[in-house]
């Protein structure tokens, strides 16, 4: 299970889910996508379980793993990119230069992680 001769081997975790698994925070969750975790690792779901109970019970709508709200989305924008090395894409949003803007992060902080043609 080895991706090249001298690679790790792969996690057992990544086998069966075919995701890393380390957080489970569902951010980019898909249904029934719980329902796959609880397969190999229930023990790993069960507090994602008693948090559904729980916010069904109080009548929240969108208390189902992977399942977003209901009604249409208002925001539609482009993910911005996830590393320094990934490439920006036109119509990609650049974080960094939303982070400055909104004060999250400072100018130097903003210089020593853009690109040098972004900086500017």
């Amino acid at each position: 299970m080895l991706c090249t001769p001298n690679a790790l081997p792969l996690n057992e975790v990544t086998v069966h889910l075919h995701m890393s698994g380390e957080c489970l925070c569902g951010a980019f969750a898909k249904p029934n996508e719980l329902d796959e975790i609880e397969f190999f690792y229930p023990h790993a779901t069960k507090p994602h379980r008693e948090l559904e109970r729980e916010a069904e019970s109080i009548g929240l709508t969108a208390c189902k793993w992977g399942q977003r709200p209901p009604g249409e989305r208002t925001r539609r924008r482009p993910a911005g990119r996830l590393c320094a090395k990934c490439t920006v894409l036109d119509g990609q949003a650049d974080l960094l230069a939303e982070w400055r803007e909104t004060g999250l992060i400072t100018p130097n902080q903003y210089a020593t992680f853009a690109r040098p043609a972004e900086a500017a």
